[in-house]
């Protein structure tokens, strides 16, 4: 008998412990898969995930919810959402069509801050992030169930500070009922009413007034869940991720001006009088617009970046005028051989002291040029 409770006793002692053990191996997968501050940490990374206030928006998240707020619905999918994202990619491909021709980007010489012409491959990637941000609206800002879990019961989770306008829901819910059921390639009523609506959605992602709370812009938000390395679920290096933020700026110019075009074929006003409202009211550093925010990180990240490049160029003992040089070319504030309908407008705003909102005017007026001398607007 005195055996037999030995042996019982050794077998619950172990089952007690090995249930420790599955139990220890749960909480440090649960613990890896939820984003960790860097109260701990002393890393070259810190200071602008701290300054853009990234690492206290995603604190506590999972990683794998991160990825599935972001990802993009099957092709095979038959949902609305998907309807959506491939509605989208036509939209953005036709905005993108109908812009230059060679003979036009010739004339304006080599140097252009905004660039139409993209590798094949650059134009998917551009494209898909475009998509994955509407997707991002969808499930996190205009779902009415959370998106992600809570860490604890007093967890701010991300649509707890996303603050959708109620104008960019009304829209997107009127996108969303004009994809439902998918439309003919004949129907061009109504193909032209689902691509108003997603202009029309994309100008109130990028002019809503985000105050002093910066993420409660949805647009914002999705950039912020951008940090995040797919792959390997940790902190996107600072390059790759302005290369994001440089891809949306790229996808949002591409629509300011389609939006500016469509206006004026609609008889709403001149297309450069529209591309100076955008360039004054929402793409300025100073602003407080999600446009103004990307602007201000992209600084930031050139100044951190300037900086390391700095650290290294003492240590292997370069030049200061090649960095300079180098700075110059990476800023590209270089002269540009503009036509005439830009340098007036150029003239008549007041952008020289604001290098950055200078090259984006540069790149909307030359945009617009080559529009009207194509005959599109």
């Amino acid at each position: 008998m005195d055996d037999f409770h030995t042996l019982f006793e050794v077998k619950a002692k172990y089952c007690i412990l090995r249930g420790g053990i599955v139990n220890a191996e749960r909480d440090a997968l649960e613990e890896r898969n939820r984003v960790q501050g860097f109260d701990e940490h002393r890393s070259a990374v810190v200071p602008w995930l701290r300054e853009t206030g990234i690492v206290d928006h995603v604190r506590g998240l999972k990683k794998d919810e991160i990825r599935a707020a972001i990802t993009i619905p099957s092709p095979e999918e038959n949902s609305d959402l998907r309807r959506i994202v491939d509605a989208t990619e036509l939209m953005l491909r036709e905005a993108h069509s109908c812009r230059f021709q060679s003979s036009q980007v010739e004339s304006f010489g080599k140097i252009r801050p905004f660039d139409p012409y993209k590798e094949p491959n650059t134009f998917k990637t551009y494209f898909k992030l475009a998509q994955r941000a509407l997707v991002y609206f969808d499930r996190v800002a205009a779902g009415h169930e959370y998106c992600f879990s809570a860490e604890s019961e007093d967890s701010v989770r991300p649509e707890d500070h996303v603050e959708p306008t109620e104008k960019q829901v009304e829209v997107w819910h009127a996108a969303c009922l004009l994809a439902k059921h998918e439309i003919p390639a004949g129907d061009e009523e109504r193909q032209s009413q689902l691509k108003s609506r997603f202009v029309e959605f994309w100008m109130l992602l990028v002019c809503q007034d985000t105050g002093s709370r910066r993420y409660r812009s949805p647009l914002l938000s999705f950039c912020a869940m951008l940090s995040i390395k797919p792959s390997t679920q940790s902190w996107l290096e600072l390059g790759n991720f302005n290369s994001n933020l440089s891809a949306i700026m790229w996808v949002v110019q591409l629509l300011l001006f389609y939006d500016s075009a469509r206006k004026e074929r609609g008889g709403q006003g001149k297309t450069l009088d529209h591309v100076k409202h955008y360039c004054e009211n929402f793409l300025q550093q100073t602003v407080e617009t999600p446009m103004g925010e990307i602007l201000r990180w992209r600084l930031l990240l050139f100044r951190v970046s300037k900086d390391s490049v700095g650290e290294t160029t003492k240590r292997f003992g370069m030049r200061a005028s090649r960095c300079q040089r180098t700075k110059t070319r990476s800023y590209g504030f270089g002269s540009y051989r503009l036509g005439s309908l830009s340098s007036s407008f150029l003239a008549s705003s007041n952008f020289s002291n604001n290098p950055s909102i200078h090259v984006l005017a540069c790149s909307m007026a030359l945009t617009a040029d080559a529009w009207l001398g194509s005959g599109i607007i």
